[in-house]
């Protein structure tokens, strides 16, 4: 897998202007006026986003997402446990043909409904046909908006596809949190090197290093079968007192059979003796 300013949109790190990407074109009812104006806002912008965006650049590997689809659901309980304040990359590909970058940038604080999020999320689409990176999907949300609101454009691909303000904060925020609560074995691809993680070859012909989102835990997770009960998350006590959580893999294992008797019918065996 080569990971290089063709197919990602990473090269945006580096220099940011007009000339680096566009609006996506698809027949959507975004007008060329207001395509330029969100083009001017994102490069305004930018430079106070790109330290951020810059400090942490992950590529999420087919079993890591598939991975994180069975365990995000879990992730409700702690969604304003403790404040966040994250912001990096995401690097995949959907697709043998695209590749997609998300820059993302999330700080949150309060519990319950005084709950409140600040985020900005930018994705990017590159197909083997452009010569540059697409911008797909913008999403802002900050404090003090209705519940439910931002700043939002997707491109009409993307709203076809049923992508929402809600969707693309609720996936990219509990992609963060994934991450934050789940044990995690990674591989570093330092800038200009390459490295081989489960027999796939990585090669970062950026100037960035980037991080492998993948591991043999997650492999064996993900392609695992064959047993009577499936694997699943659960978050685990763990620390002092048992206070702390992390989110931990129970593997597909052969459960054994046993008898367990109804409360109900318990308690009326009870009251008889």
């Amino acid at each position: 897998m080569k990971i290089n300013y063709k197919n990602t949109a990473l090269g945006l790190l580096d220099k940011m202007d007009h000339y680096q990407f566009r609006i996506s074109d698809d027949g959507g009812a975004t007008t060329f006026d207001e395509k330029m104006a969100l083009a001017n806002s994102i490069i305004k912008i930018w430079p106070n986003l790109a330290e951020r965006f810059n400090k942490k650049i992950q590529y999420v590997t087919e079993p890591f997402y598939n991975a994180w689809d069975k365990g995000s659901h879990k992730l409700a309980s702690v969604l304003d446990k403790e404040p966040i304040n994250e912001s990096g990359v995401f690097v995949f590909k959907p697709t043998a043909s695209e590749t997609n970058t998300i820059f993302y940038s999330f700080e949150t604080w309060g519990s319950g409904s005084e709950w409140e999020i600040d985020a900005t999320i930018l994705f990017f689409n590159n197909h083997t046909k452009s010569n540059k990176p697409s911008l797909a999907v913008v999403v802002q949300r900050r404090p003090g908006m209705p519940i439910g609101g931002s700043r939002f454009y997707a491109s009409k691909r993307g709203l076809d596809a049923g992508i929402t303000p809600k969707s693309v904060l609720v996936d990219i925020y509990t992609m963060v949190l994934f991450l934050k609560y789940c044990e995690l074995e990674t591989k570093l691809v330092k800038a200009g090197k390459k490295e081989n993680q489960i027999g796939v070859k990585y090669v970062n012909d950026t100037t960035h290093n980037i991080e492998i989102l993948d591991s043999t835990w997650f492999t064996t997770i993900v392609k695992g079968d064959g047993f009577n009960v499936r694997g699943h998350f659960r978050f685990q006590p763990y620390g002092p007192g048992n206070t702390l959580r992390k989110l931990i893999w129970i593997a597909d294992f052969e459960k054994e059979g046993y008898t367990r008797t109804a409360k109900v019918l318990n308690k009326n065996l009870n009251n008889n003796e």
